[in-house]
């Protein structure tokens, strides 16, 4: 009776020791690749990117009675200026003084003052100089697109879904974060409590021994 018992036992504790190291090893991995999204690494500029487009069809939504056809771009646009190819120039700044030639060249008033406003506001909010770099493209191809009476409402729809859409990205670099610790931890937990079931076993295994081996000695 004992020894069945202890083969009972035996089986039990050693499956579920198993099942408890596979899981752990699982949500290790699950930790590492949640670490993984979390850092950025497999991520792309596309996660928050802006195009024209999608500026433009918001800005139409809220001008629904606004006629003129802002689809076609100008043959010649006066604000459209060749690239910079100095390579000692900082790609960032290179960006911000195109956008301030494009606005000067179309006319755009007091637009020194918004663009520097615009810059410090990047440069106190957003660290990562790739996210930076990534705007201010957006905002070259706003500057150069948009009609220049709707300039304003453009620059500020393209801010506003740029950084929506960069606050969502950072909310999703959060989550991702917090699964790795959740995983890890739960992952840690499963290994320890498989390593105790594993002991469990090994003295199960011994007891089953010793005793079968107790059966066999015959009395003198």
């Amino acid at each position: 009776m004992v020894r069945t018992f202890l083969k009972i036992a035996f089986w039990v504790f050693s499956i579920i020791g198993v099942f408890l190291m596979l899981a752990s090893f699982i949500l290790f991995a699950l930790s590492i690749n949640s670490y993984i999204i979390s850092t950025g690494i497999t991520s792309s500029e596309s996660e928050y990117k802006v195009s024209y487009n999608e500026v433009e069809n918001a800005v139409k939504s809220r001008n629904a009675s606004d006629n003129r056809d802002i689809h076609k771009k100008p043959q010649e646009d006066i604000r459209s200026i060749p690239e910079l190819h100095e390579k000692s120039q900082d790609e960032e700044e290179q960006l911000i003084n195109e956008i301030r030639k494009s606005l000067k060249a179309g006319g755009i008033r007091f637009y020194e003052a918004y663009l520097e406003q615009l810059r410090q506001f990047m440069k106190h909010n957003i660290s990562d100089k790739n996210v930076r770099i990534e705007y201010f493209k957006g905002l070259k191809a706003i500057v150069e697109l948009a009609p220049i009476q709707d300039i304003n409402t453009y620059i500020g729809e393209y801010h506003k879904q740029f950084m929506e859409k960069y606050q969502a990205y950072l909310n999703k670099k959060i989550e991702h974060r917090e699964l790795a610790i959740i995983f890890l931890s739960v992952g840690f937990a499963c290994f320890i409590t498989s390593l105790m079931f594993s002991m469990v076993v090994a003295l199960l295994s011994i007891e089953r021994n010793t005793s079968e081996m107790l059966s066999q000695i015959k009395p003198l």
